[in-house]
């Protein structure tokens, strides 16, 4: 019998919050609850005890599996975020494969699923329905992705199995978005995904706790909201958009509809997370609530 704990501490991959550090490798950090903002070292942002714990007993040595699979899955994005940034940077055309698309999407998914701020938004679903629509996206997934990489992910039938049922009952699974299905795989799946570039240096997105936000928008049936936007550097989003299965950097925005985006991208990454991070301390006074 053993009291391990399986767990996971870093709310955020290490991989997106090196993009806000400065030179020393440290980000600017605002708690939302107490007001304060205070510098720190990357290692140290968003870091929750316990949070991730997925068994307890004689089952912790299991958990460990799924824990290696997470960080696998990051060990294989991290290229391809890092190339995403510096060819949006250089304004040249990415050059993303279907299987690059495919472990993008697989990763924003897991990082909705990973927050803890997500986890609080969890609600009733069934898993059920959850694990035969998952089932049947990774069948699809299996045909367009190469086999030594998907094996990597997931060795066998039984260890996606367990997986799943890891998810559920660890509750990592975020919830019904807003407007869209309960499966976020199915949502992730039919839709394609766009990256914003923020032209203008003067204007930087932050990173929230949360890994993502919605943008609400104002409509004669009410409000709307968007897909999730995911903050990968201060001037680059990522997001899913209409068109499926295509990757598609969006032109310069004109000055005021770009000002427009990250006003209300920040404001968003406010709401929703418990810290958030800038590169500079102005930045993070400007939102502060005072």
């Amino acid at each position: 019998m053993t009291d391990k704990l399986s767990r996971r501490n870093h709310t955020i991959p290490q991989l997106l919050i090196k993009n806000w550090a400065d030179a020393a490798g440290k980000v600017w950090v605002l708690d939302n609850e107490t007001q304060e903002i205070y510098q720190c070292a990357t290692t140290n942002v968003f870091v929750e005890k316990n949070t991730y714990t997925t068994r307890v007993g004689p089952d912790a040595e299991e958990s460990d599996v799924f824990e290696r699979l997470f960080a696998t899955f990051e060990s294989q994005v991290a290229p391809l975020f890092r190339d995403l940034v510096e060819r949006a940077r250089l304004n040249q055309p990415s050059e993303l494969s279907s299987l690059d698309i495919l472990l993008f999407k697989g990763f924003l998914v897991l990082q909705m699923w990973r927050t803890t701020e997500s986890q609080n938004r969890i609600v009733d679903f069934d898993s059920e329905y959850f694990s035969e629509v998952s089932r049947s996206q990774r069948d699809v997934d299996i045909q367009n992705m190469d086999s030594v990489t998907m094996e990597s992910i997931f060795p066998t039938d039984e260890d996606f199995k367990r997986f799943e049922e890891s998810n559920f009952r660890s509750k990592f699974a975020a919830g019904e978005l807003p407007g869209q299905t309960t499966d976020f795989y199915e949502y992730a799946d039919e839709h394609g995904l766009a990256c914003w570039v923020i032209s203008n240096p003067r204007r930087s997105v932050l990173l929230g706790s949360h890994g993502c936000c919605f943008i609400e928008k104002k409509d004669t049936n009410g409000p709307l909201v968007s897909p999730p936007m995911f903050p990968v550097a201060p001037d680059i989003v990522l997001t899913f958009s209409e068109f499926p299965n295509k990757f598609k950097r969006l032109g310069h925005e004109t000055f005021n509809a770009e000002d427009k985006f990250v006003k209300k991208l920040n404001k968003a990454t406010m709401t929703y997370s418990k810290r958030v991070v800038a590169k500079d301390k102005e930045l993070l006074e400007k939102y502060r609530r005072y």
